[in-house]
């Protein structure tokens, strides 16, 4: 007995260790000698992650990585070099209507613009110094409007913005880490609640840590911490230490939210390392599950996607209504015929079918209009020719429509008007999170509208309208609104709410 249950035991641990694929700190090429990555931020465009961090005091330059996964990260080189980024603290780079904007504090001497037609540069300066000490964070909200965040002596302070290099006069968010400096702001809007996140202690502090808070009223008002839980991220005892100024984005299964922050190598530099780990949600609480330093399931990707990245269509891809659809570039889908008649879609079916619930992504750019007519974009719960739903956007009118059809007829068409001054021949990003009979719909991760509407899941895919398209990353996951942390592994000790094993069932956990 005593060896089959050593067997057992070998065999369980075999496979755990392979079903636990990354560990906290990573170490990535070309990191800053004896400073490494400090201050991480991450965007993704296009489906692909793009890194970025703190430039050494000595040198000039910002370094950007890339990945797909999470975990296997690429080195980009440097995507700015102008002498203003000679110790570029805490560089962020936001993506808005065809531009990539990076905010970033040269030593701590207040804040400059760069701007780039790339994720990885070059970036060009196109603003004077703006001030406001250091780690310049950027939100937008849903009506467009953008807020920059800033740390302070008085805590995290927020300005309104009327463009991308204009700034406004700060205001108090009542976010503060014992009562004193308080820096590495982030900001999140999920389910109609405003998260902030922040960093205290200093940087050079075993005890450096982070706090969140929220309100419901928006990125200027007052927010109240989550005493309860604070701090979410903290460990002073051990290697692992020093932990601090994070960011927050959804990872490649498109639903489960990831914190990335620094650990404290060596206070000479100072010295830090790379860090991410999962955000789980209990209703609006936020619950992070680590800090961890121990080996954790890899990064969920999609159920399904594609990158485009070859020079045939495949046999995952329906034409059920004509067009002349390739593959160009090695990554973009296009479709180049203009004419269509009446309700005769061209449309490319992702023949990869969705559960009931799910998530779904999609990026597109108009190539050419032909009349008031052209629309461009995606469809979702795709059956049949007769039963589905599309979302598009006309460049004519700066309009969004959203419309169902169910056997083989039309509801009332939702318009919606687009933010002022898109350029839809740039690249634009549309979202799709359904959750039981709720759709919720995004652009430019923007929400835009949500509805309750009884129809099913199935095939995602793109659509063009008296109109030439291109189109990017798609994805469907089939995790929504949170289930995708409800099946991994938890890190122990921690927390572990009951909530997160809601996919087994009702006695099933």
């Amino acid at each position: 007995k005593a060896n089959i249950l050593y067997f057992i035991f070998l065999f369980l641990l075999n496979n755990s260790i392979h079903s636990q694929d990354f560990k906290n700190p990573f170490i990535l090429v070309n990191e800053w000698p004896g400073y490494s990555i400090g201050d991480p931020y991450v965007l993704k465009y296009r489906g692909i992650f793009y890194l970025y961090c703190s430039t050494k005091d000595s040198e000039i330059g910002v370094k950007c990585w890339s990945s797909k996964d999470l975990i296997n990260w690429v080195y980009e080189g440097l995507c700015a070099t102008d002498p203003i980024t000679k110790g570029a603290y805490a560089p962020e780079v936001i993506y808005w209507n065809g531009i990539f904007y990076m905010y970033t504090s040269p030593a701590g001497n207040g804040h400059y613009v760069l701007a780039s037609q790339k994720p990885t540069g070059p970036f060009e300066v196109i603003s004077g110094n703006l001030g406001k000490t250091i780690d310049g964070s950027i939100f937008i909200d849903d009506d467009a409007k953008w807020t920059f965040l800033h740390a302070s002596s008085q805590g995290i302070l927020a300005c309104s913005m009327s463009g991308p290099t204009s700034i406004g006069a700060d205001i108090n968010l009542n976010a503060q880490m014992n009562n004193t400096w308080t820096e590495g702001p982030c900001m999140f809007k999920r389910n109609g609640k405003y998260y902030l996140i922040y960093t205290g202690n200093h940087v050079l502090s075993k005890g450096y840590r982070i706090d969140y808070a929220v309100n419901s009223q928006g990125p200027l008002s007052a927010f109240t911490p989550a005493s309860d839980q604070n701090p979410i991220l903290i460990n002073a005892l051990g290697n692992h230490v020093g932990l601090g100024h994070g960011s927050i984005f959804i990872g490649p299964d498109l639903d489960s939210y990831y914190l990335t922050y620094h650990n404290l190598v060596s206070v000479i530099g100072p010295f830090r390392r790379l860090n991410f780990d999962r955000i789980a949600w209990n209703g609006d609480k936020m619950i992070l599950l680590g800090p961890t330093d121990f080996a954790q399931e890899k990064p969920q990707m999609p159920d399904a996607y594609d990158y485009f990245e070859r020079s045939d269509l495949g046999p995952d891809w329906l034409f059920p209504s004509g067009g002349h659809w390739e593959i160009k570039n090695s990554g973009i889908l296009s479709q180049d015929t203009i004419i269509a008649n009446g309700e005769n879609w061209f449309m490319a079916i992702f023949n990869k079918f969705s559960k009931g619930n799910y998530t779904a992504e999609f990026n597109f750019r108009e190539a050419k209009r032909e009349n008031e007519s052209s629309k461009i974009g995606a469809i979702f719960s795709y059956s049949d020719d007769y039963n589905y739903g599309i979302i598009t956007v006309n460049s004519l009118t700066n309009s969004c429509e959203i419309n169902f059809k169910k056997s083989n007829s039309w509801s009332t068409p939702v318009i919606l008007t687009m933010p002022n001054s898109m350029d839809y021949s740039k690249w634009h990003n549309i979202r799709i999170e359904k959750f039981n009979n709720i759709y919720r719909f995004f652009v430019d991760n923007l929400l835009k509208y949500t509805t309750n509407i009884d129809f099913e899941g199935g095939r995602i895919g793109y659509l063009t309208n008296w109109c030439k398209g291109d189109f990017g990353f798609i994805a469907l996951s089939n995790y929504a609104i949170g289930s995708g942390t409800f099946d991994i592994y938890k890190p122990v000790p921690g927390q572990l709410p009951a909530i997160q094993y809601n996919s087994g069932g009702e006695g099933k956990g």
